[in-house]
């Protein structure tokens, strides 16, 4: 396929002369912004190499640098301050001492966010520094130049087709129903946290600010690279800060196909990116240039933050992580109640291989998940393997007396409500002792009755876990069927990048169906994997919600929960759980 320069007019051209010329950016002879062709969802550029201008006479190691990026025409947490309190950034002293002194002012006003502050990260303070840079702007105050470009040239006009650009039509579509256990609830919290902070900041003449908001977050988020830095001077330890370099961000991700990385310069802190000519294919005149988003391409979160997935090579695995309904889990013996307790992301890893799907069955995390199979599982009746204690409290209550050596105090108001407001939140994990479901089981002839957490269960109950999978097994597939239809009703209305997440679900169950008709396996315990097959471990398994965005209804209000006839405990569940207790 032939490629060419993208038009002088064209916003990354534009981009790519203005930091050639006025912010030091360095480029190789034979480097260019072209269209790619990775995705034709959105607008996609990319970075190309034109082997009849490269010299590749200055290559050192197979190694050749293609562009460098000076430390202060990228954006870091760093880099930003030191850009905003340089005089010389600004046409005059008054625009420094009017603009540094209000971004100081406004960015110390927006940590006094709750919602903002309890998510903190280095790209979030980007996200909120830019937030910023926009509405001083549209007040009329003076940025530094090589912000200024970057926002407008860059951030505003880059075409994400992820969750974050869809932000500001969350309540008119069906993504916040059908798609929410992806964190689409946690990403609207936050996102309406910045938007008030620029209501209160900003004068609002038109609601066009609100996409900037979710254009800046889009943005940031898609385009922020981890860029290694030593400890100390001479120092082989590193670490990794979230940085925007431009241009080189420009540069599409192919795990496959990678045959550039970036670095940084030691001596001047610059961000260089370095073309490994042995990974290059040279039987045409030119060839696209890729680094590594990431060394796992997992689809779904692909999606999420970069509005694509990346053509994966699926004999060498792609990764989707199908994170199920919890309205359907509600609905079947309060299981979305269960996993909260026991702290199990209720997430199956899929796999694909060779075109085929495959559920991941090998992992510790998918025993977890089998736990409220195991025996009677949670039923109505008396042979009800697990019960839920409705006085949990009260042995909340006796444990910090307890702890305390305080026989005469009386915690049971305090702890009812601490219970009531961590069982009832959005979180997805409950973030207390497991007090609250007792397990039935029997050891040595004699029935038993423990409030266990999931490694306990798992450790005593060796032997039911084989038959535990079977009936998980069973309920996955009475889930799959389920969600197909659920998806299939709500795609019509859904936004762009929620059809794009939903269709990848679909594409794997639909795979799955069809495996299972031919009488194919669709475990991965089923099949065997050659060592190229890279399957990341429980350790891979997306991170518990903070605000998942499920109404956990209360257990006086449902219909399907064992109640435990009796509350009682040992001094084992005391010694267990102790540490939380102490003062």
């Amino acid at each position: 396929m032939s490629h060419q320069p993208l038009d002088f007019a064209d916003p990354a051209s534009k981009t790519l002369l203005e930091f050639k010329n006025l912010h030091g950016i360095k480029v190789s002879p034979g480097i260019f912004i072209g269209q790619s062709n990775i995705t034709d969802k959105t607008k996609c550029i990319g970075g190309f190499i034109d082997w009849n201008k490269l010299d590749i006479s200055k290559s050192k190691n197979g190694m050749i640098e293609l562009l460098r990026i000076p430390e202060l025409s990228t954006f870091s947490i760093h880099t930003i301050l030191k850009i905003v309190n340089q005089p010389e950034q600004y046409p005059s002293q008054v625009h420094f001492e009017e603009t540094s002194a209000r971004v100081m002012a406004l960015f110390g006003a927006c940590s006094e966010n709750s919602v903002i502050m309890a998510r903190l990260s280095e790209t979030l303070v980007l996200i909120v520094y830019f937030i910023i840079f926009a509405g001083l702007e549209r007040a009329g105050y003076k940025t530094p130049t090589v912000i200024s470009t970057y926002l407008n040239e860059v951030l505003l006009k880059t075409d994400v087709g992820s969750p974050y650009n869809d932000l500001p039509l969350f309540h008119e579509k069906a993504d916040r129903k059908t798609l929410v256990q992806y964190g689409l609830a946690d990403m609207h919290a936050l996102y309406r946290s910045l938007v008030e902070f620029w209501e209160t900041s900003f004068e609002t003449v038109s609601d066009s600010y609100m996409f900037v908001v979710s254009k800046i977050m889009a943005s940031i988020i898609s385009r922020s690279l981890e860029i290694p830095h030593e400890s100390a001077q001479g120092s082989d330890d590193f670490y990794v800060q979230s940085t925007l370099v431009p241009v080189i961000d420009y540069m599409n991700h192919d795990n496959k196909l990678a045959n550039a990385h970036f670095d940084v310069d030691r001596h001047t802190n610059s961000v260089i990116l370095l073309l490994d000519l042995d990974r290059c294919v040279k039987d045409q005149r030119f060839c696209e240039v890729f680094i590594s988003y990431s060394p796992i391409d997992e689809i779904i979160h692909f999606e999420k933050v970069y509005g694509f997935s990346p053509l994966v090579d699926k004999r060498h695995g792609a990764l989707l992580y199908l994170c199920l309904d919890k309205e359907f889990l509600m609905n079947s013996s309060a299981l979305d109640l269960f996993y909260k307790w026991m702290s199990i992301k209720p997430c199956l890893q899929l796999c694909w291989y060779e075109n085929d799907v495959f559920i991941n069955d090998t992992m510790e995390h998918f025993q977890e998940l089998a736990i409220p199979f195991i025996a009677n599982g949670i039923s109505q009746g008396p042979k009800s393997t697990f019960t839920y204690d409705t006085q949990k409290h009260e042995i909340y209550s006796y444990f910090f007396a307890k702890a305390r050596n305080d026989e005469s105090g009386n915690y049971s108001d305090f702890c009812e409500r601490m219970v009531e407001s961590h069982e009832n939140n959005g979180s997805e994990a409950i973030e207390l002792p497991q007090l609250a479901w007792i397990y039935h089981y029997e050891t040595e002839g004699k029935s038993r009755g423990r409030r266990f957490d999931k490694y306990q269960i798992l450790e005593v109950s060796k032997a039911a876990i084989p038959l535990a999978i079977q009936r998980l097994r069973t309920f996955l597939w009475q889930y799959l069927e389920w969600r197909q239809t659920q998806l299939s009703k709500s795609f019509p209305d859904l936004s762009n990048s929620g059809k794009a997440l939903a269709e990848q679900e679909l594409q794997a169950i639909r795979q799955t169906a069809k495996q299972a008709s031919l009488g194919k396996p669709i475990y991965l315990s089923e099949i065997d994997l050659p060592s190229s097959f890279n399957v990341p471990q429980e350790c891979y398994i997306p991170p518990f919600l903070q605000n998942s965005g499920h109404n956990y209804v209360a257990v006086s209000e449902r219909d399907n929960v064992p109640v435990a006839e009796k509350s009682s405990f040992s001094n084992e569940d005391y010694q267990y759980y102790e540490e939380f207790f102490l003062p």
